[in-house]
């Protein structure tokens, strides 16, 4: 098992090994080549729920009211 393990590495590294390179091409990196419009500032949407008890105090003042405790 170990010997098909290391046999396969070694095809494999040869493989790797006998391949051109691509993309070693100077200009390819040149900072041009890469030039991607700017992007714009991400900002948080403005907090619509800074309250979360805010719906309960007005149903609990709007039954005090009902219930005649509240003016």
């Amino acid at each position: 098992m170990l010997g098909k393990l290391t046999s396969w590495a070694r095809t494999a590294a040869s493989r790797f090994r006998a391949r051109p390179r691509q993309g070693t091409d100077p200009k390819a990196f040149s900072p041009g080549a890469f030039a991607f419009p700017p992007m714009r500032p991400l900002r948080p949407p403005p907090a619509q729920n800074d309250d979360l008890m805010q719906p309960v105090y007005e149903a609990v003042e709007r039954e005090l009211r009902s219930a005649g405790l509240l003016r």
